[in-house]
């Protein structure tokens, strides 16, 4: 048949915009009433015209079986002829549609300059004119920064020929996908816009892919969808191309307690290696207490979006669903670090097997000793010592990573002990309610200098090695004023003897830690010193360690308050919590040593790829995942692995500039810093208070470890997260604020043991406070006062 309805076409039986606007049609989209001529029949096209309405207008548009495709898209190389309203014109067009020598040649022009060697076949599509008020072109991804969580859109009044060929400008908007209810246009009534952008994400979805659509608005109001292409030449390295698709038909993501052990983004290796180990051991733990039917190689608790990872919050509340003693606001406080609001979670099991469940969870919880001295084993014992071949590297590294699922498994136990526990104590305080922030105070000022703190050392070793250095009448010349290196040399080798044993008991016993410590990407202190250098060149001029906080017992006032059964409970839970929390502790640090045993042989497998031409840098093997390490060794095309690392390394940046909310309702997008609200109630800011204390002194905003080095003796420290990589710091500042956090993240726990005020999960403070403004912070009530601006 020489013309066919729109309706199920392929590519191949009516060109690339013909499949488009079918596919559109199948998408439940509103197309103007379009047919497909497959070749020229004068005496059939007539009939066809004849029955066609008087007064439709239409447009004569080519279809080529080489046009829009994900490589080439020849917009503009084919022939389309408008306003057509005489069945002689019509005619005409469709002729020389079909013999348009001119576009033929152009189409192949196009297709040499590209090294295209796809045949073409010319059809011709027949379509009623739209009587457009207003119309344009959308990019569901922006195509300029290679962003597929932004729309691009060009608008212009009447027709689109003249924007499409590129004779007028129009209206452009670009933005965030998330963000459209924020946007405006000058020329589309805001319920049409937003309903233009609801069905074009529509498309996007169905499409499976970024779209090219161009669109129409009518006199009425009503909005017509012309044209479907894939948006051409997107690069596949991308912002989201690691990207985890949602579990949950509405989901909850946060970055709550994961953005303090992973803060910022991650690298692929990282991804596949260390991310992979923490949703293993929740599986585990959820799989023992009866919260999971079985142990998955899927991801389930922890999605990656923008390389930036997220705990899916209703995958949490399974346990809540499940075991009878685990409770929502459990989950709530101790991983996110308030109540997440409007979401009920009810019991989905009956109450027998909800029963079991906590027995099963009560003794998993328990055996956190025996977890606590399995991995003291495996951390003495594991060594990962590579080959220097290649496939034998690789070989033995993944023959091993079962032992890092382990270990994080392992300190998974004393993690789960240290929130229930720390739970239990604040359920005391709550009376079994909804914990209010007066509650937390409370449980809180009971965790305060708990013994053998293995992050706290970090502290403690540094301020011992401060106070030494400046024993050594050198000190200045050999240290103060030496380069890096020659700092170096001197605190290593040619300082005094005590000095250097120190120094060489601190790398033995942290040099493994660092900022982000759980990246495979950051060197560990051992590897990178410099910037453990250059903090003690600061520690050493002004060094006074800071006191020791000595409330912690079950006679604090808090605890005083409380009187029969409670007390004698709280007197039961609260030394085993304090325990659990320096357990936890331990552990994350065997683990990050464990870790870091693979990081050193994936170095050394990087080495060997460098010398046999399998990577342009060394440093782009953690941008590959592990499984596609794997790949590159075997695969005979090299190259596409290599240029795969290295673009990964080349957007890593931009994704390191990303921020987002601690909590998010829905697919998590980056955050604007520079719209964030204003301060909270009576203009004070307010978060949790973690480490009681009062202060008054001046702001410093930390983002990276750059900013940490500008820190002066006794300014308050504001960043978003803090992690090991920031406590030898803790000894110089009088206070710390942070936006993410719960009271038993490392910055809380640290910061107790030192007597250090500290507030917690206050949303937007490195916008809202700025370096140089004096603050009073109040760690009893949780409140932040701006008394000057920047200085």
């Amino acid at each position: 048949m020489s013309i066919l309805p729109i309706d199920n076409l392929s590519k191949y039986t009516g060109g690339g915009k013909a499949y488009g606007i079918s596919l559109l049609k199948s998408y439940c989209m509103n197309i103007p009433l379009t047919f497909l001529i497959r070749k020229y029949n004068e005496p059939a096209l007539i009939k066809f015209l004849d029955s066609l309405p008087d007064d439709l207008e239409l447009a004569v548009r080519s279809s080529a079986i080489d046009e829009d495709g994900p490589d080439l898209s020849f917009a503009g190389q084919y022939e389309s002829i408008l306003n057509l309203r005489t069945k002689k014109e019509t005619l005409s067009a469709i002729r020389n549609c079909i013999n348009n020598n001119a576009s033929i040649k152009k189409a192949s022009s196009y297709k040499k300059q590209l090294n295209s060697k796809t045949k073409s076949k010319l059809f011709v599509l027949l379509q009623e004119m739209v009587n457009a008020d207003i119309s344009g072109v959308i990019f569901t991804a922006d195509p300029v920064e290679n962003r597929r969580d932004k729309i691009t859109i060009n608008i212009t009044s009447g027709l689109g020929n003249k924007l499409m060929g590129g004779m007028e400008d129009g209206e452009q908007l670009t933005f965030l996908k998330h963000n459209c209810k924020a946007v405006e246009s000058r020329l589309i009534p805001k319920k049409q816009f937003h309903q233009l952008i609801k069905e074009a994400k529509v498309i996007e979805k169905c499409f499976g892919k970024p779209a090219d659509l161009e669109w129409a608005i009518d006199k009425s109001g009503r909005i017509w969808w012309l044209q479907l292409r894939p948006i051409t030449s997107l690069a596949r390295v991308n912002l989201n191309e690691l990207d985890n698709k949602p579990l949950f038909r509405k989901p909850i993501y946060t970055r709550g307690n994961i953005g303090e052990m992973m803060p910022g983004p991650v690298t692929p290796l990282t991804l596949s290696t260390f991310a992979k180990a923490i949703d293993r051991g929740l599986q585990v733990f959820y799989y023992k207490t009866g919260a999971q039917d079985g142990i998955y190689d899927k991801m389930l608790f922890i999605h990656s979006f923008y390389n930036h990872l997220f705990f899916d919050v209703h995958r949490l509340y399974e346990s809540a669903r499940r075991v009878g003693i685990s409770k929502k606001e459990n989950i709530d406080f101790s991983i996110v670090g308030r109540e997440v609001e409007n979401i009920k979670v009810e019991k989905t099991v009956k109450k027998l097997r909800a029963g079991y469940n906590s027995l099963l969870m009560i003794k998993y919880i328990n055996s956190a000793k025996k977890s606590w001295k399995k991995l003291r084993r495996l951390n003495k014992r594991f060594k990962l010592l590579c080959p220097d071949d290649i496939a034998d590297c690789y070989d033995l590294i993944n023959d091993k990573l079962a032992i890092l699922n382990k270990a994080y498994g392992l300190h998974y136990v004393t993690s789960s002990q240290s929130g229930a526990l720390y739970s239990a104590v604040l359920e005391i305080f709550s009376d079994g309610k909804l914990p209010q922030s007066q509650h937390q105070r409370m449980a809180n000022s009971l965790f305060s200098d708990i013994p053998d703190v293995e992050s706290a050392e970090v502290i403690k070793s540094l301020d011992e090695i401060a106070r030494v250095l400046p024993e050594d009448p050198l000190y200045k010349y050999g240290f103060i004023e030496a380069n890096t290196s020659a700092a170096l040399e001197y605190i290593e080798k040619t300082g005094p003897e005590k000095l250097r044993e120190l120094w060489a008991g601190f790398i033995g016993r942290h040099g493994h830690r660092c900022v982000r410590e759980a990246e495979m990407f950051e060197k560990e202190w051992a590897a990178d010193p410099s910037q453990i250098i250059e903090l003690l060149k600061t520690k050493s001029r002004h060094n006074s360690p800071p006191p020791i906080n000595g409330k912690n017992k079950t006679d604090n006032p808090e605890a005083g308050k409380l009187e029969g059964l409670k007390k004698l409970i709280l007197n039961f839970v609260l030394p085993r919590a304090r325990k659990a929390v320096a357990r936890r502790e331990q552990t994350k640090a065997w683990s990050i040593r464990v870790q870091n045993e693979f990081k050193l042989s994936y170095r050394h497998l990087a080495e060997l790829l460098i010398k046999k031409n399998m990577l342009f840098d060394k440093d782009h093997i953690f941008f590959l995942t592990h499984e596609e390490i794997g790949q590159l060794i075997v695969d005979e095309d090299k190259k596409r692995w290599m240029r795969l690392a290295r673009d990964r390394y080349k957007l890593y940046p931009e994704m390191k500039k990303l921020q987002f909310n601690d909590l998010v309702y829905g697919i998590p997008f980056p955050v604007d810093d520079e719209k964030a609200p204003a301060a909270s109630v009576n203009g004070k800011l307010h978060g949790i208070p973690v480490s009681h204390g009062e202060v008054t002194s001046k702001v410093r905003i930390v983002n990276e470890i750059g900013d940490a080095h500008k820190l002066k003796k006794g300014e308050i420290m504001v960043a978003r997260f803090t992690d090991v990589g920031w406590t030898p710091y803790y000894g110089m500042i009088s206070g710390l604020i942070t936006e993410i956090g719960s009271p038993l993240s490392h910055g809380a726990v640290v910061a107790r043991e030192y007597g250090l005020p500290a507030i917690v999960s206050l949303k937007n403070a490195t916008s809202l406070l700025k370096t140089g403004q004096k603050i009073k912070m109040d760690a009893v009530k949780g409140t932040v006062e701006i008394l000057t601006n920047n200085e």
